[in-house]
């Protein structure tokens, strides 16, 4: 099964996207001073090793703020890697198809720009989505050349003091290229249609059930940012 990953330019809040993050307005701040209660959500523990964990905090004031209004049925979500934000379209064409990949969702009470203006662009519910990961590993990547001239991805190795292979992976990418072309290991052995990998979370992966559902249904705001990636079998390049 093909599967491809949401690119773009690789950096949160660019005019190429819209995104959606927790309010970071005063009287919602994680942070605050108000001590309002805060929802502590495990979004990550590595199931080998134990020393990667990764949470986060809603507050009950839990307010979706997009960096414009422009609001698709899919918004790349902030708030946490490995997440984004769907619509009940969205959240419906899962059920309706039986796709997979979604593990927990929480509803958000407010929609606004970052000027603090109410979005107007859509009136219905929206929800900040947490979808599964899976230690699967970036083995390659190749930089491909861009109408934009956008920079090469940066590749650094890992450390992994923080964790183990899993869970921080063997190369780190910073700037992931619009059009680069990414290998991961055993992807011909996935069945999963939406997910993220442990080494690299910045990064949502679909399959092309997901792709054909979102044709059918109309679902926006995606369908034009998608990459195709490929299994580590398929690299042909010098350091293989």
């Amino acid at each position: 099964m093909k599967y491809y990953r949401i690119g773009g330019k690789g950096q949160y809040f660019s005019s190429k996207k819209t995104y959606a993050y927790l309010s970071v307005n005063k009287d919602n701040e994680i942070n605050d001073a108000d001590k309002e209660p805060k929802i502590k959500h495990l979004m990550f523990k590595c199931p080998y090793c134990g020393r990667k964990v990764i949470n986060i905090y809603y507050t009950n004031k839990n307010i979706a703020v997009f960096n414009k209004d422009k609001v698709g049925d899919f918004s790349f979500g902030v708030t946490c890697y490995g997440s984004f934000v769907a619509t009940e379209k969205l959240l419906n064409m899962f059920d309706k198809y039986n796709l997979t990949g979604i593990v927990d969702y929480i509803e958000y009470k407010y929609a606004e720009t970052v000027k603090r203006k109410p979005i107007t662009s859509y009136t219905g519910k929206l929800y900040d989505v947490k979808i599964t990961y899976l230690p699967i590993i970036w083995e390659h990547c190749e930089n491909l050349e861009s109408d934009e001239g956008d920079k090469k991805t940066l590749v650094f190795e890992s450390e992994l003091s923080g964790g183990c292979i899993h869970c921080c992976g063997k190369k780190g990418y910073i700037g992931l290229a619009p059009k680069a072309k990414v290998y991961l290991e055993n992807l011909n052995k996935v069945n999963i249609d939406i997910f993220s990998t442990m080494d690299n979370p910045t990064a949502i992966f679909v399959s092309e059930r997901l792709v054909e559902a979102c044709e059918k249904e109309g679902i926006t705001n995606i369908l034009d940012k998608l990459v195709r990636v490929y299994d580590d079998s398929e690299y042909k390049g010098e350091d293989k």
